[in-house]
């Protein structure tokens, strides 16, 4: 985590969590009687898992800015909720050390 570059983690924040509040804000233009926003968040928001270094951190930041927002959409009847899978074998999920025993539930 701590040899992530300045450029790397702001491409991260960018594309994990900013995106997001974009989105929202354009959205809520078009949602004048209502709707839902939805993210996807991970394990590693909440607990360390080895080897995701930056993403823990950048993961962590769509859950509190889903709260927030949720917080000041919810009386424009607007929900905003985080879906977190739990883990799941894909691609991305090959680089965690730790995979083997997330998918058995340790």
């Amino acid at each position: 985590m701590t040899d992530s570059s300045r450029e790397g983690f702001a491409q991260a924040m960018e594309v994990s969590v900013h995106s997001f509040i974009r989105m929202a804000r354009l959205a809520e233009l078009l949602m004048k009687d209502g709707g839902a926003l939805l993210t996807v968040s991970y394990y590693g928001a909440e607990k360390v898992v080895d080897g995701y270094n930056i993403m823990e951190a950048v993961k962590a930041a769509p859950e509190a800015t889903t709260r927030y927002m949720a917080a000041e959409l919810g009386p424009k009847r607007m929900r905003v909720n985080a879906l977190s899978p739990g883990p799941l074998k894909t691609r991305a999920a090959s680089g965690i050390a730790q995979l083997p025993e997330l998918l058995e539930g340790d």
